[in-house]
């Protein structure tokens, strides 16, 4: 079917029984009643508390937060990377790469074959039906002039932004990785050379699909003959135009005929697929553009900021802010490969390390290769790390980021006033004025005099003494009032004068909503 209901010709779909045989696995009888019992509270709870508290779980607008607060009462990216490592290279062996490009994916996904992949799969027919009804009850509309126009029925494919869409479309594109493994072991399309060992034909994430091959004719026209037949089964299409092969080790005769045969775009590497470990120079770029937003607003200079970004990157009770140094945690991910090789789990990417690279020698024995990746050279670069890090004797099942990026960050000394700014229900304006006042980085006239701002430092409320920190927050005699007054509405009558004397208090004294209190006061006296 098409999107206006008209029946596609080429599209014949696929008996269940048939998917049964290429999939090879069906659900227990445990799992499959466990699909279609009723939904719990704790269920919904628990699904409800793991979205973001700006999230909508409803059309009503009331957001995870609200649910929240008011419950009681209511690797892949690398192996693709080494696979394709000196495709610029004359000397190599035939080889190729395809990266696919699927024709309006979501939106063309056969609704009989899904049903069919489900039934495979050993799934009740209760369950079935419910997906069912979620995919063939959406109404389209067309816009006309500006104006939504009418509405009619859809005939195929699944919604894009519905959380069960990504989950269903998976289970379709399975069917494609086995249709695809099978075509290479029967010798439809040969194995590339570096995927021979561990017999990789593919790498897919979502509709995002990579397929290595042998360099030659009949193996590119044997991968397009799997995708053919898979579009007969699913009606997912392939996308000549779009399609790019990236090839090594043929002469131009041979890549004018299978451009000729295809209809595939020669491409040249690098490509982007997916993603890969962010370059430090870029890390450079970001965190500035990070640092001007966070003191400007805009894209302008970040020039008198009045906190440094290292401190701002610091965990909150080292007084900073807890923001990511996104250098350190890029360090920090890489060491996590490296868990992952020296336990020899994680990923495909994983595997093809340890049959192509670390085969004879391991990952502290093997030296920087040119022909290596560079994201494997860069690893092979940090095992001076890593061996601070990994002991002979350590639970690498136990080792997480979390713990990896605490161990190689440069610790700053505590502080005890962090819960006094960031408490539970702290409004982020008051707090992040608040941690300026206690690091003494407001610009005081003090301050802006040694800079060449100002020329007078007495204070602009009582004009008596130089305006410091101390003084307009402590000091001052319009301060003194106004702490006077909030802490007599609070039954306090008598607290020590110095700033530093108030502080030590506050830390020991303040809690529940009188740390509300505290915060507006600072931010009243620094409007003065």
């Amino acid at each position: 079917m098409t999107v206006t209901d008209q029946p596609d010709p080429l599209v014949s779909g696929f008996p269940a029984k048939c998917l049964s045989d290429l999939l090879k696995y069906s659900l227990s009888d445990g799992a499959t009643s466990l699909l279609i019992r009723e939904v719990s509270d704790l269920e919904i709870k628990e699904a409800l508390f793991m979205q973001g508290k700006d999230k909508s779980p409803g059309p009503d607008g009331f957001t995870s937060g609200f649910f929240k607060a008011a419950w009681n009462i209511m690797d892949k990216d690398f192996i693709s990377a080494e696979v394709v490592k000196g495709y610029s290279r004359k000397s190599l062996s035939p080889r190729c790469a395809i990266k696919i490009d699927l024709q309006k994916a979501f939106d063309s996904v056969n609704w009989d074959f899904l049903l069919a992949v489900l039934e495979a799969m050993g799934l009740p027919d209760k369950f079935c039906n419910w997906i069912k009804v979620c995919i063939t009850i959406p109404m389209y509309s067309v816009s006309l002039n500006g104006s939504l126009v009418g509405y009619f029925k859809g005939a195929r494919g699944i919604r894009q932004g519905d959380p069960l869409s990504p989950y269903l479309f998976v289970l379709v594109m399975n069917v494609l990785s086995s249709l695809l493994n099978i075509a290479a072991r029967k010798g439809i399309f040969r194995f590339h050379p570096k995927c021979k060992r561990i017999q990789l034909t593919h790498l897919c994430f979502a509709d995002d699909l990579l397929v290595f091959c042998h360099g030659s004719l009949d193996s590119v026209l044997g991968v397009k003959s799997t995708l053919e037949k898979f579009y007969e089964f699913s009606g997912l299409k392939l996308n000549v135009s779009k399609t790019e092969l990236f090839a090594c080790g043929l002469n131009q005769i041979i890549l004018d005929q299978i451009r000729l045969a295809t209809g595939f775009r020669m491409a040249q590497l690098p490509v982007r697929y997916l993603g890969l470990i962010i370059p430090k120079g870029f890390i450079k770029d970001v965190e500035r553009l990070c640092m001007r937003f966070f003191w400007k607003g805009c894209d302008a200079s970040a020039r008198g900021a009045r906190v440094g970004w290292g401190q701002i990157c610091s965990l909150k009770s080292e007084g900073g802010l807890g923001l990511k140094d996104l250098a350190l945690w890029s360090k920090s991910c890489c060491l996590l490969l490296i868990r992952n090789i020296l336990a020899n789990e994680g990923s495909l990417w994983i595997a093809w390390l340890q049959v192509y690279c670390f085969k004879v020698e391991s990952y502290w024995e093997v030296g920087c290769k040119p022909q290596y990746s560079w994201i494997l050279n860069k690893l092979l670069r940090l095992r001076d790390d890593a061996s601070r890090l990994f002991s002979p004797s350590a639970n690498l099942s136990l080792i997480k980021s979390k713990w990896i990026w605490d161990n190689i960050r440069i610790s700053r000394e505590k502080v005890s006033w962090h819960k006094i700014i960031w408490f539970p229900s702290h409004i982020p304006k008051f707090s992040l004025i608040s941690w300026m006042v206690i690091l003494d980085r407001l610009p005081t006239r003090d301050r802006l005099i040694r800079f060449g701002v100002v020329n007078d430092d007495a204070c602009v409320v009582c004009g008596s003494s130089m305006e410091t920190r101390n003084h307009l927050f402590a000091d001052c005699s319009y301060a003194r009032n106004v702490w006077n007054a909030v802490l007599g509405l609070c039954g306090i009558h008598s607290i020590a004068d110095s700033w530093d004397q108030r502080l030590n208090w506050l830390v020991v004294s303040l809690k529940g909503a009188f740390l509300d209190q505290v915060s507006i006061l600072l931010k009243e006296l620094r409007k003065q």
